[in-house]
């Protein structure tokens, strides 16, 4: 599990082991991240090779020292290396959350059927859509989030390709974005539920 969170207007994503650590990053030629637990007497370190440390038992002082360091590296070879007990964790605890690796709920129906899938983006989504809706995906009602109302396809004739093509970005995108994200479809089809 983790837990998301911004820095210096970047998302990250924090693992749950240090969720209620305060985060920080200093400029450093070695260390990525590192983070305070003051009441518990714990300091935290992702460096830039990907190993992260939590120190224990790191009295209240040094933490704050850590915090007002000019090089978090220098401090951390002088007050902290060798001199407290340490969780070498082989892994970062703090990961950048590229947009793309963001996923969002959709809310669309028919008739009296109200579904959510879940997708990286509303191209996605709605191939997800209309594959479980197949020859009747032309009945469909976009419900949330509010951005995506302006896209809708509803036709009750049941000529949706054009409208789809101009969503997709022109002539046979649709099918071209359909087959080349075919996995990513697949796995936001696998998350459709029903909720009403």
């Amino acid at each position: 599990m983790s837990k998301s969170f911004f820095l210096n207007n970047v998302k990250l994503s924090i693992d749950d082991r240090i969720a209620d650590f305060r985060i920080l990053s200093r400029k450093s030629s070695n260390v990525d991240y590192f983070g305070i637990q003051p009441e518990h007497k714990k300091l935290f370190v992702q460096f830039k090779n990907g190993k992260s440390y939590i120190y224990t038992e790191v009295p209240e002082d040094i933490l704050n020292k850590a915090v007002e360091a000019e090089s978090i590296g220098k401090f951390l070879n002088a007050n902290i290396t060798g001199k407290f007990i340490s969780l070498k964790i082989d892994f970062k605890m703090v990961t950048e959350v590229k947009e793309e690796d963001v996923m969002q709920k959709f809310e669309y129906g028919a008739m009296s059927s109200k579904y959510q899938v879940t997708a990286k983006n509303k191209l996605t989504a709605y191939c997800a859509m209309i594959l479980q809706y197949g020859s009747s995906a032309h009945l469909i009602a976009l419900y949330s989030p509010n951005e995506i109302e302006g896209d809708s396809w509803l036709n009750l004739f049941g000529q949706i390709s054009d409208r789809l093509d101009e969503i997709f970005g022109g002539e046979g995108s649709f099918d071209k974005y359909f087959e080349e994200n075919i996995d990513e479809v697949k796995a936001a089809y696998n998350t459709i539920k029903q909720l009403v």
